[in-house]
């Protein structure tokens, strides 16, 4: 059963997971209900309203009493009055927003309502892309993502991480595969491709990492002194005082001077000084000798690094 068990004084109340859809997806929402009430999760619709009641003092009640309010997003959503009513009475009252992009990408178009536009700073569950934070996922995976955070689980895997792993979207499956392979080597890593919570603030949950880490892995590659995030991140951590591990992308292109040669010089250009001091750090290479032996060398240094408190 899915959904906070609450002490009463009639005894205990079991509560549940509001989905809010328009009629227009009907289809496509009753494909996702099935899927998630086999996955044992307990959902509230408006098809067990009963002939003969108000409907909408069902839906407010509803509203009031569920853990959690299931978002499914498109055009249609976005320009129903009375999906912008039930977001907004779920806001008031406190609830875990859980939005779901399920018909067409229309992130510019939450924008159009107030109500709306704070989605965008949730973190959002894509099965019309199924790719998130620029890495291509599956669409249970991301079903399992949401049903965990229905149910307030907590990854211990990511509750107390040593290193945090900054990368530009493009190169998402290989800053993953870096945070996967420490993490075999006995290294808890903060990414956000396998550390996002739906209907978290994911701003806040990454800059919330980053200030109890013990190191930055920074994934370099070209262009990557262009991407803002990254400069916070950095200095994030520059301010903090605890190391940066420069890992260098693996491309077959880094075999290549020219390519490498390309990469300083991006950093040297930018304005950002906090790019600029990447050149002055000791470059991890996935090619010397190996991919494996870089993942080993920098397990050994944050092992042994012990950093001021």
């Amino acid at each position: 059963m899915v959904g906070k068990i609450h002490a009463s004084k009639n005894g205990i109340m079991n509560t549940y997971t509001f989905i809010s859809y328009c009629k227009d997806d009907k289809e496509i929402v009753s494909g996702i209900n099935s899927k998630l009430e086999a996955m044992n999760v307990k959902i509230w619709h408006d098809g067990s309203i009963t002939s003969g009641v108000d409907w909408k003092k069902e839906i407010f009640k509803a509203i009031t009493d569920c853990d959690s309010m299931i978002v499914c997003l498109s055009n249609g959503y976005i320009n129903s009055a009375m999906c912008r009513m039930e977001i907004f009475l779920a806001q008031c009252f406190n609830k875990k927003i859980l939005p779901i992009m399920i018909k067409e990408e229309c992130w510019q178009e939450l924008n159009s309502f107030k109500e709306l536009s704070s989605i965008r700073d949730l973190s959002v569950i894509n099965l019309v892309k199924n790719v998130i934070f620029g890495l291509e996922v599956t669409e249970a995976n991301q079903l399992n993502k949401l049903v965990a955070s229905i149910n307030n689980e907590i990854d211990p895997r990511f509750a107390n991480s040593e290193l945090f792993i900054s990368y530009r979207a493009q190169d998402a499956v290989y800053a993953t595969k870096v945070a996967e392979d420490l993490f075999q080597n006995g290294i808890n890593t903060w990414i956000a491709t396998l550390s996002y919570k739906p209907g978290e603030n994911w701003q806040s949950s990454q800059w919330e990492a980053l200030m109890k880490v013990r190191g930055l892995v920074v994934i370099l590659s070209k262009e990557v002194a262009q991407s803002e995030y990254i400069r916070k991140e950095i200095l994030i951590a520059k301010t903090r005082g605890i190391p940066i591990y420069p890992v260098l992308i693996d491309d077959p292109r880094i075999e290549s001077a020219n390519f490498l040669r390309e990469i300083n010089r991006e950093l040297d250009d930018t304005k950002s000084f906090e790019m600029r001091e990447i050149n002055e750090i000791q470059w991890f290479y996935p090619n010397k000798p190996d991919y494996q032996n870089m993942i080993n060398t920098i397990t050994k240094i944050v092992k042994t690094k012990v950093i001021p408190t």
